[in-house]
């Protein structure tokens, strides 16, 4: 898959601008036009640079006008040579990408308009686009919502997928692995890892698929987009081939040697996948139930939260200055939140207050617990069985106390 990364650099072959003579560790600035060169999306481009100098290099703002198939012109604002700053890439085709460039790379949110006003809006990290895919007609409004997997929009990917059968999956293994599968089976069991989930599904043939999950905080550009399970769900899968292996992590009877359990199955990195009874979450109109935000926690990532609770438990970080609080809002509803506080924050909850917070969903929160709990003391540390709950997650922007 390629990989996006916006690397640019750029070198002076020559100039038509006059600058100051002087030494070399002295910095002599002007302004001029010098024939430069620029690399964008691995592609090398010259052209005709038009801006701040020094030393007869780009440093400060500027404009690259170049002969390309692909990019016409950027502008934007060049610091030691890298761009740095708010940048803007013209397109041949007439599209204009603008956005933060940090150290020669997108980060933040970037906007590409197209030469008919639609526009889409996206995140990126550090280069790397990730999270949703914002789509929106020349009038603003928000007409289609996809999600970025290593750089590739989601329902791209979905559209790559082709029938196998199981066997091949099983018998022919290096000829599927690294590939998009799909399957559609019931929920036989769920088991929670620390940043992980195993959910093992079964077709309607019998047949058994390992589904892994990365189902914690946002996983930065390859977040699968997967909705919360319990046995008996019927769901759909589209995911990468893995490997197959046998599968370990299954309660079963321990005087059952063999089942299909035991043989070889097929694990299956999930990319997106769905509670066919429920349905697909729809981004266009989400209701913010606490019930649809805990099916979806991936589906509202990155959208905005604001929540009313109680403080069900609070634990704090004095040397980060942040609190993980559980907050109730409901009958056996909770919401984990992470806060981050300083000395000028006007509200510092504790256990009971009510307290209303706003900030961004941002996945899955595991609370950590012993399942042998009653043989502590008794069996090794390294016996001691720890699962998880999952409960929603919020990043806190502000927390308001409720009077």
């Amino acid at each position: 898959m390629s990989k996006h990364k916006l690397l640019v650099a750029i070198f002076a072959v020559g100039m038509t601008a006059a600058v100051f003579a002087g030494c070399s560790n002295e910095k002599n600035t002007s302004n001029g036009t010098i024939t430069s060169g620029i690399t964008l999306f691995g592609n090398k481009y010259t052209g005709s640079y038009t801006g701040e100098l020094n030393n007869g290099n780009p440093e400060g703002k500027g404009v690259i006008e170049v002969d390309g198939d692909i990019v016409s012109k950027v502008e934007g604002t060049w610091k030691d040579g890298s761009l740095d700053g708010k940048c803007t890439i013209t397109y041949s085709d007439g599209s204009i990408e603008e956005g933060d460039m940090v150290e020669n790379r997108f980060d933040g949110e970037i906007t590409k308009t197209f030469a008919d006003g639609t526009y889409n809006v996206m995140n990126y990290n550090s280069g790397i686009p990730n999270g949703a895919i914002k789509y929106y007609d020349s009038k603003g409004t928000l007409t289609d919502y996809d999600w970025n997997y290593e750089q590739v929009p989601i329902k791209k990917l979905i559209s790559q997928v082709k029938d196998v059968k199981y066997s091949q999956l099983i018998y022919y293994p290096d000829n599927y692995v690294g590939k998009m599968i799909k399957a559609t089976g019931t929920v036989e069991s769920v088991y929670e890892a620390k940043i992980n989930a195993y959910i093992t599904i079964k077709d309607s043939d019998g047949k058994i698929y390992v589904c892994k999950c990365k189902n914690m905080k946002v996983f930065n550009g390859r977040q699968s987009i997967s909705q919360t399970y319990k046995v008996g769900d019927e769901v759909q899968v589209y995911g990468y081939l893995l490997k197959t292996d046998m599968y370990t992590h299954f309660n079963d009877d321990k005087s059952t040697k063999y089942n299909q359990y035991t043989g070889t199955l097929p694990y299956v990195e999930v990319v997106y996948s769905y509670d066919v009874n429920a349905g697909e979450f729809n981004p266009l109109n989400p209701s913010y139930t606490y019930e649809d935000v805990a099916k979806n926690p991936y589906g509202y990532a990155g959208m905005k939260a604001k929540v009313n609770g109680k403080v069900n438990y609070i634990e704090l970080n004095n040397k980060k200055n942040t609190a993980t609080i559980k907050l109730e809002v409901g009958d056996k509803q909770f919401y984990y939140v992470n806060f981050k506080y300083n000395k000028k924050t006007k509200v510092l909850p504790a256990i009971n207050d009510e307290i209303t917070i706003e900030g961004k969903y941002y996945g899955i929160y595991k609370e950590e617990y012993i399942k042998n709990v009653d043989d502590i003391g008794l069996v090794d540390d390294d016996d001691i069985e720890y699962r998880y709950e999952v409960y929603p997650y919020i990043n806190a922007k502000n927390v308001i106390e409720n009077k």
